[in-house]
């Protein structure tokens, strides 16, 4: 067995020339890209959020002036 060297978007790891079964790695990307995408919806959700309530807040600093 030679050892192999496989970047697949994590880090480098070294294998004995023993791959994981295709279902494995399958399941295995769609878990990532679901982590990615639900990652991407918060950061947009939270700044949306944010920027709204900056708005509401300079509203009512405004009115209370």
């Amino acid at each position: 067995m030679r050892p192999e060297i496989h970047f697949d978007g994590r880090l480098p790891h070294i294998t004995l020339g023993v791959t994981p079964p295709a279902a494995d790695n399958d399941l295995e990307q769609s878990a990532s890209a679901a982590r990615g995408v639900l990652g991407a919806g918060l950061l947009i959700l939270t700044t949306v959020g944010g920027i709204v309530l900056g708005c509401v807040l300079a509203f009512l600093a405004g009115r209370a002036a």
